[in-house]
């Protein structure tokens, strides 16, 4: 079943509260990467450490905001934000990009979001336990994306021995491809 998100997760025409039941243990995979999605999912970057010289942090703001409004002209975009930085990514965002209150620092919503994993009836989200790639950036917020949509989204979250990034993950539905070490 499909409702609308409630107030604390976010506003906005895509409704993407999902809830799935849990599916046999050994069925699981993670769709091709071509396969229809719901949504695409994008952060916000912030970090002044990574992105805060020379106004370059604002240039990469304007670049994400004008993928964001490219992709929404073809299918819904949620782009994950802290509620303090919604104004300011308004501005920029067109009215299809939907904001949901989850604080980010970095941009890389491939690497600290869900991978999305399904049996043929049932969706669940798997994290990889990003750390930053290594420990490389500092870590308030990304680490902690995927279980924040886990519970926006009402999806079970199969835990995982492995540390790393769903970014790092090549897939087409059969197949996995990953790397070693980020």
């Amino acid at each position: 079943a499909v409702s609308k998100p409630s107030r604390r997760t976010g506003t906005g025409r895509s409704g993407l509260r999902c809830r799935f039941a849990r599916g046999a243990a050994d069925d699981w995979k993670a769709p091709a990467e071509d396969a229809p999605h719901r949504a695409t999912y994008m952060q916000w970057p912030v970090s002044q450490r990574v992105y805060g010289y020379d106004g370059f942090l604002g240039d990469v703001q304007a670049t994400i905001a004008r993928a964001a409004n490219a992709i929404a002209e073809f299918e819904p975009v949620i782009l994950l934000a802290d509620r303090n930085e919604h104004p300011r990514a308004r501005r920029v965002v067109s009215s299809g990009v939907e904001l949901w209150d989850v604080p980010t620092e970095d941009l890389w919503a491939r690497d600290a979001g869900l991978l999305f994993a399904t049996n043929g009836k049932d969706m669940r989200g798997q994290s990889l336990n990003f750390n930053e790639w290594g420990g490389k950036q500092v870590d308030r917020h990304d680490s902690r994306i995927a279980g924040r949509l886990s519970e926006i989204l009402d999806l079970p979250l199969a835990p995982s021995p492995l540390v790393g990034e769903p970014g790092g993950v090549d897939h087409h539905g059969d197949t996995l491809i990953a790397h070693e070490s980020s």
